[in-house]
């Protein structure tokens, strides 16, 4: 049977297409799933000229698998044969502003967006976590979508264009689609609504179609989506619809599409989904239910309806790089539509600066340890190189996501400012809100107070401190807040209401017990509420007897950084055994010292420190401890920025000409990582940052060995070059081998 004439047969109606977990998510009205199919039956119907072209495509679509397929069988892994990098600049076509009650911003498209490229790229937690039958078939595909940066008229943009409320994306003839669209053989169009068809049906989530020129011609070729799924709107599974729709729009078919039929093993590539190595799926509520053969089927795939969206295959990402070459869809990605459109690597234009991303408000205990975080910041045009946080009491930090801790109770307010890799910054603030001291412990320090206690009429609250031999002077207090505490104390067991050592009994929450020469060992302090109390202060103190011991320091390290970049030093671990530490003083051997518990520095020159930290505790004594800071070549002029200050480590991977990578620290074992060369006739590969001795190969053909090889370069650290003329196109391949930590690559190409 011809495979399209088989696809008209066998279309779901849009109205019996319900996703069969939709009860998972708690929606108001569930959604119902994805009218591809029947918009292309449409299609069909009304234009025969698109069924032949989309029969061509086809035809293409088979013959270059198999030229593929033979590739992959002498190459190291599929995954690094399907194509090159595509950039595929994006419109969003905004309409109306409540989408089921929910809003539709730019923050909710750029994550939304973000999302479905880390679907695309295999970049996702649940990319790992594929079924062990298609461990070996999952595979990526180097695409972008990004948010155009010039419009139709050469204006700056941002790639998200607001109207009024309106509806029928869904539908092939729309007034709207065809008036709003920006060219589609320059731009990806998405037009989000939350009536896909005008028929007063909110729960839609999504069509899109094949690549077909008669479609890109009229301006109507599209992926029209409801924004009430539209990432943060919806689940963190449910969101890969969008994915799934822009499956559809490079030319994947539903899993499910037609029925599950044993003749059909033999005819994968022109039934059903069209692809061989996704089993048949039975219908689109099957699950991870075994098909009509007793077979597992690839349940996970983003072009099913899946409860864990998570992957494409290997045939589909080829099939999808076939549709990326098609006539609708090939003049995206070209060079010189990537600068009309500002999506190249230069963004277009003059420099736009970051988005700063504080999120928060955050909220924590005085002492206890906070974790900021900085997720969704971005450069629009390019990366951001570097972050800076403000506590709001004096303390910063230099790192992505760091962890704080604030001594006091208060309200804070926070900064977070980015800086982009052309210079320009951007801040955004919230709040920190402190409470009293953690209460994840019961027992208490020296002089530290506990901060914020509460409890209900008849509740008791339990701590103890540990007094060294030689102790004198032990004092407990309670102060502050409303309500009336009663303070209790016994030596070494929980007081009663009828045990204690001390029991003040006055009203209120001002109450103190002495003991002028305590025994040596445990005592327990208790507070009981006799009526509710809130916001208590609670400190217990005492005098060591005996020779004081000296406080013990925990430098850390040895530390490595580079010149123009902060080296975040460490006193974790520093203790006072009979006491408390009360000052902190860093010498960072080049003249500048710091006298913050865990600092952050920066050097201006190369070289080896001797970095020296001394602790002082409660009784004045002193202790030093020294470790040494090596530090290299930052990024200067003709070199490359260091990606590992922002970026988390990576190998394996497809790298763009002009944009650095952090590479995964080796211990001795080998890492691999390639490019793709469209025009160019010259490149050069540079490794920089970190600490180790890296070596780096070069091979045009294959992958490199330590035997075979076109081009190494073996520094004695890890500042490696190798140039290339007379780059051939096609892939490329890099080898890097040896001990390394914070390096980072980068190709350029001309």
């Amino acid at each position: 049977m011809n495979m399209l004439k088989k696809q008209l047969i066998t279309v779901i109606g849009l109205t019996g297409m319900t996703i069969c977990m939709s009860s998972v998510y708690a929606t108001p009205q569930a959604p119902v799933g994805c009218g591809t199919e029947s918009a292309m039956e449409r299609l069909y119907k009304l234009n025969p000229s698109s069924l032949q072209e989309a029969k061509s495509l086809e035809q293409m679509t088979l013959g270059n698998n198999h030229a593929i397929r033979s590739t992959a069988a002498s190459s190291p892994s599929a995954q690094l044969v399907t194509s090159p990098t595509y950039v595929i600049p994006t419109v969003f076509h905004v309409y109306g502003t409540s989408f089921n009650g929910k809003s539709v911003d730019d923050s909710i498209i750029i994550d939304a967006l973000l999302k479905t490229n880390e679907d695309f790229q295999g970049l996702t937690s649940d990319f790992n976590e594929i079924i062990p039958e298609f461990s070996g078939v999952k595979d990526t595909l180097n695409i972008e979508f990004r948010l155009a940066k010039i419009d139709p008229y050469g204006n700056a943009t941002s790639g998200i264009v607001y109207h009024a409320n309106a509806c029928g994306a869904g539908n092939y003839s729309d007034t709207n689609v065809a008036n709003d669209n920006w060219d589609n053989y320059k731009y990806m169009n998405v037009y989000i609504q939350n009536d896909l068809y005008c028929d007063g049906t909110t729960n839609n989530s999504g069509v899109a179609w094949y690549p077909d020129t008669s479609m890109s011609n009229a301006g109507i070729a599209r992926v029209a989506y409801n924004g009430a799924y539209l990432g943060l709107n919806t689940s963190e599974n449910f969101r890969s619809v969008l994915t799934h729709e822009f499956g559809h729009y490079l030319n994947l078919i539903h899993t499910f599409e037609g029925s599950c039929r044993k003749p059909n093993e033999n005819k994968c590539s022109s039934t059903g989904d069209q692809v061989c190595d996704t089993p048949q799926v039975d219908h689109s509520s099957l699950g991870s239910a075994a098909n009509c053969m007793g077979q597992v089927t690839n349940w996970q795939n983003f072009m099913n309806y899946s409860s864990q969206y998570a992957n494409f295959t290997y045939n589909q990402v080829s099939r999808s790089t076939n549709a990326i070459n098609s006539a609708a869809r090939n003049t995206l990605w070209t060079q010189a539509n990537l600068v009309a459109t500002g999506t190249d690597n230069s963004g277009g234009g003059t420099n736009q600066s970051p988005i700063s991303v504080v999120n928060g408000p955050y909220s924590g205990l005085a002492n206890s340890s906070i974790t900021f975080n900085s997720g969704g910041s971005y450069d629009p045009d390019g990366n951001i190189n570097s972050y800076s946080w403000n506590f709001g009491d004096g303390k910063q930090s230099n790192l992505a996501n760091p962890s704080h801790s604030y001594t006091a109770p208060g309200n804070y307010t926070v900064t977070l400012t980015v800086t982009d890799n052309q210079g320009s910054s951007a801040s955004s603030s919230t709040s920190a809100d402190i409470t009293g001291g953690s209460t994840g412990g019961n027992e208490l320090l020296n002089a530290s107070p506990r901060y914020g206690l509460s409890a209900n009429t008849g509740q008791y609250l339990h701590y103890f401190i540990d007094l060294p031999a030689g102790a004198s002077n032990l004092q407990v207090n309670i102060s502050g807040g409303s309500g009336d505490a009663d303070l209790y104390t016994r030596f070494n067991a929980e007081p009663t209401d009828s045990s204690y050592n001390c029991r003040p009994y006055a009203s209120g929450n001002n109450e103190s017990c002495s003991e002028p020469s305590p025994s040596a060992g445990r005592w327990y302090v208790s507070i009981k509420s006799y009526s509710a109390f809130a916001d208590l202060t609670l400190e217990a103190s005492f005098t060591s007897g005996g020779a004081n011991s000296a406080p013990v320091p925990v430098i850390n390290g040895p530390y490595n950084g580079t010149t123009g970049n902060g080296v975040n030093f460490s006193s974790a671990g520093s203790n006072d055994p009979d006491g408390n530490i009360t000052a902190y003083q860093w010498s960072f051997g080049d003249g500048t010292s710091s006298s913050q518990a865990s600092p952050s520095h920066t050097y201006s020159a190369q070289g080896t420190y001797s970095v020296s930290l001394s602790v002082t505790d409660d009784a004045g004594a002193t202790a030093s401890s020294t470790t040494t800071a090596t530090i290299s070549g930052g990024s200067v002029p003709g070199g490359i920025t260091d990606a590992c200050a922002t970026q988390s480590p990576i190998d394996y991977i497809s790298l763009d000409s002009g944009v650095p990578v952090c590479v995964t620290s080796g211990t001795g074992g080998v890492l691999y990582f390639y490019f793709y060369n469209e025009a160019a006739t010259s490149a050069k590969i540079t490794t920089e940052h970190g600490s180790g001795d890296a070596t780096l190969y070069y091979r045009a053909s294959n992958w490199p060995t330590a035997s075979q090889y076109d081009a190494l370069s073996a520094n004695p650290d890890n500042s490696e070059s190798i140039s290339i003329n007379n780059l051939a196109v096609g892939w490329n391949y890099i080898m890097i081998n040896g001990s390394h930590s914070g390096m980072s690559i980068q190709v350029d190409t001309q």
